[in-house]
């Protein structure tokens, strides 16, 4: 019983923090895995520092600002849990390759379509909040 309660008040200062924060850009070499570029823990993008120059208007940023809306709505433990178990099914029951359970989530799923619309202006939302985490310095 104290865990749960101390996962539900965790999942509420989580909640509390994203709604208080502005969405943050975190350019760092650890974070997310090898084979993504950005990995959204609202309200926080992480991206893997890379030889390229990011630019307010990629598409990366619009794809990870629609699973931090996703966050807000679904709470970001229940985010989480659904993303994972929808993952787990797609690669168990439905036999997707690894790529493919990936990419058939619905968070994917609407993360690709509002990145298409491309309806808000990234340089808003972020307003160049970065953390750089490399001695190497984004531009």
């Amino acid at each position: 019983m104290k865990l749960l309660l101390g996962i539900l008040c965790i999942n509420l200062f989580w909640e509390v923090l994203i709604l208080v924060v502005r969405p943050t850009i975190v350019v760092n070499k650890l974070i997310p895995f090898k084979g993504f570029l950005a990995i959204a823990i609202a309200p926080f993008v992480f991206i893997k520092w890379e030889p390229r120059e990011y630019t307010f208007d990629d598409k990366v940023f619009t794809h990870e600002y629609k699973h931090i809306l996703q966050q807000r709505i679904f709470t970001p433990l229940g985010f989480f849990v659904f993303y994972i178990l929808q993952f787990l099914y797609n690669l168990i029951i439905v036999r997707h390759s690894f790529f493919n359970a990936y990419w058939h989530l619905v968070f994917e799923k609407q993360a690709r379509e509002f990145e298409r619309m491309c309806i808000i202006d990234v340089k808003k939302i972020y307003n160049k909040n970065i953390i750089d985490l490399t001695k190497k310095g984004v531009k």
